[in-house]
């Protein structure tokens, strides 16, 4: 995500999207294998609840990004893929 920032504020947005684009596939990838897990499995020693975190504060950060960017249009379709991982993130 950092290089990413960087190109946002170097004014190179265009030039970060198609890595967030890549970025946004991973993590959608990570959040659905994470939540078809069970509950014990998703927390809990010997989980994969650090690696859940991670994944959330991924989605988070693309989309404060995609936001500061003022990508309206992109940030409306992460909206809706991430939309039921991003309600979890606000309860």
């Amino acid at each position: 995500m950092y290089f990413l920032e960087l190109y946002l504020k170097a004014g190179a947005y265009d030039k970060a999207k198609p890595h967030l684009q890549i970025l946004e596939q991973e993590t959608l990838e990570h959040l659905n294998f994470y939540f078809s897990l069970s509950e014990s499995d998703r927390t809990g020693n010997g989980s994969f609840e650090q690696d859940l975190s991670i994944a959330m504060s991924t989605m988070q950060g693309m989309m404060s990004l995609v936001e500061q960017a003022d990508d309206e249009t992109y940030l409306k379709e992460l909206e809706s893929k991430f939309g039921a991982y991003n309600a979890i993130m606000k309860n």
